[in-house]
């Protein structure tokens, strides 16, 4: 919907492609459009999709970093990056696209934030849909970045599209990879702990 609603866009980008039913529909709407992804098996996906559809976009097999260095000028930008909090040992399905980085699984969120500034054009927008673990203070843990964006010239929005409990979470990352770990006990119970862990309520 965030793409539908805009008009025709000058050069777009969608970071994180999978499937390519977003870039599917930026390059439908965009003079110029780059689809990027770091799983080869994406990137295919994509390919298969846009060529089934009649419609054409540079697709990029890469990371975040490597592959933006000299890309710039983009008119519009959407993300969903991964995000999820995988304890160690726990097997994840697609942890390359679902699994995110670091403590707090937002590492690639701040990569996005910080290139941001670099990667749009003046008066360019982004639209990033992530989910944010929150701790006991309940802030949004990237106070820095976004202090960062503000001193770039840019402008934030945030929205709560919903919230669900560490428990919820808990049981559908447990549900999402019991197949591979079927011989773990208490898995969402271990999920659980692992939040707890990390200061995650």
């Amino acid at each position: 919907s965030f793409v539908l609603v805009r008009e025709p866009l000058g050069k777009s980008l969608e970071l994180g492609s999978g499937s390519g039913l977003v870039a599917l529909l930026l390059a439908q709407r965009s003079r110029f459009a780059v689809a990027l992804d770091i799983d080869p098996v994406a990137t295919k996906l994509t390919t298969l999709n846009l060529g089934l559809n009649g419609v054409r976009a540079a697709i990029v097999q890469g990371d975040l970093t490597s592959s933006l260095s000299t890309s710039t000028g983009f008119d519009f930008v959407i993300v969903n990056p991964p995000w999820r909090i995988v304890p160690p040992g726990v097997a994840y399905p697609n942890p390359i696209a679902r699994v995110g980085l670091g403590a707090d699984g937002l590492d690639y969120v701040r990569q996005v934030l910080g290139a941001l500034p670099r990667i749009l054009a003046s008066g360019g927008e982004a639209v990033m849909r992530f989910d944010i673990p929150l701790g006991a203070t309940r802030k949004i843990p990237l106070s820095r970045e976004v202090e960062a964006l503000f001193g770039c010239g840019c402008s934030t929005e945030f929205t709560t599209l919903g919230e669900i409990s560490v428990e919820e979470q808990a049981e559908i990352s447990a549900d999402t990879c019991w197949h591979l770990n079927n011989e773990m006990p208490g898995l969402a119970k271990r999920f659980l702990d692992y939040y707890s862990f990390l200061g995650v309520n």
